[in-house]
């Protein structure tokens, strides 16, 4: 039988937990499910889908799950449940709430209309998705093609061009229902008269590389789409933007002071424009030339991507201005030489800023 964890977790007053992805998501998800139809796990995992030929993609089935039972769907469903009271009791005490959707995430598994709501043959492939650059990818589609590919596990790997187009649909499937259960919160908000002292970001932990070079999932290849993602701010937009920023937006807006050691300044903070990002990956499952676990340390400039990985000595070094694609890597181009080294230099003096100087020294000794 399945065991709660108690209060308080990680800090939060009150937590419940959806772990796992797709039509697999468990924990407090599970028990809600579960509660609401005696054959709920006959509607799980790939050996309950629904057939249909239409879709052949790995890692992508038709569920069973109807959608007032898909796990986007219970986070909706919790989060009212918490807003209503909090709105009915009087109180102005101020809140933090999370909504961590396990979609959009392999394996592909939108239900309902969702399932279908995007035709693959609509969906146009990346201009970069035949490129073979770097060598990992030029590792992964060789795999693949020689047949010795596992594309049902958590590492990257190679895809067909329709195989593409049906992943990227039914993504945009499992997207649609985020946005419909998000806006079921903002309802909820407007409806409760919160909405004009909430404070709402929007973002994600990070992207796919959605057949960008002919690759999904995400992995240490630092590829644009599985590394961008945007802030938006109720006055403007912040694309350039490290994640670790938002702790300390949400510090100064509750009037909290910062601790020493803790990273991350207020998001509009004119004077902390940031002129490069630092993306540290620790891959527990390994590159794809690399041993485990798998390093990568990638600069992002305005106009440039650069990354060192671990036991390769060939990095990545793209002119962004030129080649948004990354399909030109130019580390091993003397032409660029000087470049390379600025961007290495860049490159340590971000991790150096960035390394823990806590505790705080108070004396000497």
């Amino acid at each position: 039988a399945m065991q709660r964890r108690r209060e308080p977790y990680y800090g939060f007053e009150h937590f419940e937990i959806a772990t796992n992805h797709g039509d697999l998501v468990a924990g407090d998800y599970l028990l809600w499910a579960r509660a609401r139809t005696t054959d709920f796990d006959a509607m799980r995992d790939s050996a309950n889908a629904i057939p249909d030929d239409r879709y052949s993609a790995p890692q992508a089935r038709r569920t069973r799950i109807p959608e007032e039972l898909y796990s986007s769907s219970y986070l909706a469903e919790r989060t009212v449940a918490f807003l209503e009271p909090h709105a009915g009791s009087g109180q102005r005490q101020p809140f933090f709430l999370q909504m961590a959707f396990p979609d959009p995430h392999y394996p592909f598994t939108p239900p309902g209309r969702y399932w279908d709501m995007y035709d693959p043959e609509a969906v146009a492939l990346p201009a970069s998705f035949d490129a073979d650059s770097p060598m990992m990818v030029a590792r992964l589609k060789a795999v693949h093609r020689e047949g010795m590919a596992n594309r049902e596990w958590h590492a990257p790997f190679a895809v067909d061009p329709r195989e593409a187009r049906e992943i990227i649909a039914l993504t945009y499937g499992m997207i649609s229902m985020i946005d419909d259960c998000v806006g079921a919160a903002l309802d909820a908000l407007k409806r409760l008269r919160l909405d004009d002292r909430t404070i709402i970001v929007f973002t994600s932990d990070h992207g796919d590389y959605m057949a960008d070079h002919g690759i999904v999932l995400k992995g240490s290849m630092d590829f644009q789409p599985a590394i961008n993602s945007e802030v938006q701010h109720r006055r403007s937009a912040i694309s350039v933007v490290r994640a670790v920023r938002l702790a300390g937006e949400s510090r100064r807006r509750g009037g909290i002071q910062p601790n020493n050691g803790v990273q991350g300044r207020d998001l509009l903070d004119p004077d902390l424009t940031p002129d490069s990002i630092l993306i540290e990956s620790d891959n527990p499952f390994g590159g794809p030339l690399a041993g485990a676990p798998a390093r990568t340390r990638t600069l992002l400039t305005e106009g440039w991507r650069f990354s060192v990985h671990q036991n390769l000595e060939k990095g990545e070094m793209y002119d962004l201005a030129t080649d948004l694609g990354e399909v030109r890597n130019l580390w091993n181009d003397p032409r660029y030489a000087a470049r390379r080294a600025q961007l290495a230099e860049r490159l340590l003096r971000r991790m150096m800023d960035f390394q823990e100087n806590a505790p705080l020294q108070t004396g000497l000794s």
